[in-house]
């Protein structure tokens, strides 16, 4: 990479960083591009050159967070469990990877939860999670053949709504992370 495509990208992560900490704080609604542009110690044009629109700005806030936002496929889900052996580890994969995401990105989870029905372009991110969540649990307990009241109990207990409940109900991350582990091993088909 060149030093332009290098200070351009420097530049592109500046953005992203200051938008995904002012959205944490804030919103995604209160955030201006003059906000953006102050804190990540730009102008409002070039916050504009490098993201026209929300439409653009959102997945790469959200990317900063998750290593992709489209919908895992069945068979990516499958795989991700293939050297597990049983439906409890690879539950337990799942709560750890969602929990320590929840925790990295709490503030601007808690902003995309709030306002996914208003930004159509955040709605769609939620939505990709959401589905990737189903696909997820669903492969993991791949040959238990559980009914739908078990996998729709696992997804939610598994999703971040509820491991902000536990941490507004004073919990530490690494507690709301225990106590979903030990719910979900309680729901695990046998």
């Amino acid at each position: 990479m060149g030093q332009r495509e290098q200070a351009l990208e420097l530049t592109r992560s500046r953005i992203v960083a200051a938008a995904t900490r002012l959205h944490a704080e804030r919103g995604l609604l209160a955030t201006g591009w003059d906000d953006i542009a102050r804190e990540a110690g730009v102008s409002s044009v070039t916050v504009y050159r490098h993201f026209r629109s929300l439409r653009d700005l959102i997945p790469a806030c959200a990317l900063s967070l998750v290593a992709e936002i489209r919908p895992m496929t069945v068979e990516e889900a499958v795989a991700a469990f293939a050297d597990l052996p049983t439906p409890s580890a690879k539950l337990a994969r799942l709560v750890e990877g969602d929990c320590d995401c929840y925790q990295k990105g709490e503030g601007w989870m808690n902003a995309a939860d709030r306002e996914a029905e208003l930004i159509p372009e955040l709605g769609e991110v939620v939505a990709a999670q959401q589905l990737t969540l189903e696909r997820l649990v669903r492969a993991a307990l791949e040959g238990t053949d559980p009914d739908e009241a078990t996998v729709s109990t696992l997804r939610t207990v598994i999703d971040f709504p509820f491991w902000k409940s536990l941490r507004k109900a004073g919990q530490t991350a690494e507690e709301a992370k225990g106590t979903i582990l030990r719910l979900v091993e309680t729901l695990v088909p046998t």
